[in-house]
């Protein structure tokens, strides 16, 4: 999925919560009026959904401060077919043990000096314990922000500009959202990339919905 104004392009993709909400990160909302596009990638084809507001937690202020976190909340419901699903978010007592084989997807950059890819791409990427990504995090001077979690940084793979927002999937349910990396790199190994952890947000994004926008 895509958000867009006026042709210009925000390469920040979302997990839905169900047809008429869709999850994201909170710093990929930078322009009013967004439209929403979802590409059906086998299909080549588009459908542009109107978003009628958005709820960002109230606590955002960046990313390297955690609750980088956001709902749309859609005009209309999107049409669900065999191309596009919606992805079960993990419960709020969901943990996701270290080691963990998941995947993250997005049409992201593959190198730092590279454009973003025009095909959905798919990565493997191994989940970090957040006591062992706060150590290599505070080897560069960094300190993570509450409510996140770690997978990558010790593989030749994980996200880089242009996947902001999009899905760490494990055994197919949502537990992360792109939030952010190292100095807007793509050089890997370097330190874990940082999600969203959704566990530590069901309680809100379950307010939202129920309440609406």
């Amino acid at each position: 999925m895509n958000m867009q104004k006026r042709g210009n392009i925000i390469n920040c993709r979302k997990a839905e919560k169900n047809t008429l909400f869709v999850l994201t990160a909170a710093h990929c909302y930078r322009l009013q009026d967004l439209l929403l596009l979802i590409y059906f990638i086998l299909l080549y084809d588009c459908y542009r959904y109107e978003v009628k507001g958005n709820h960002t937690h109230k606590l955002y202020k960046n990313p390297e401060t955690g609750y980088d976190i956001m709902i749309l909340e859609l005009v209309k419901k999107v049409h669900l077919s065999n191309d596009v699903m919606i992805v079960p978010f993990s419960e709020q007592d969901g943990n996701v043990e270290a080691h963990r084989r998941c995947q993250v997807a997005g049409w992201g950059k593959t190198e730092h000096s590279q454009k973003a890819v025009s095909d959905l791409m798919v990565t493997d990427v191994s989940v970090i314990s957040f006591n062992t990504c706060k150590t290599l995090w505070g080897q560069v001077d960094k300190i993570l922000p509450p409510g996140v979690m770690c997978a990558g940084g010790s593989e030749d793979s994980g996200v880089c500009q242009g996947d902001s927002g999009g899905p760490l999937v494990c055994d197919g349910v949502a537990v992360g959202i792109v939030s952010f990396n190292y100095d807007c790199n793509c050089r890997y190994p370097n330190v874990p990339n940082v999600y969203t952890k959704i566990a530590e947000y069901r309680t809100w994004i379950d307010g939202v919905v129920d309440k609406g926008v």
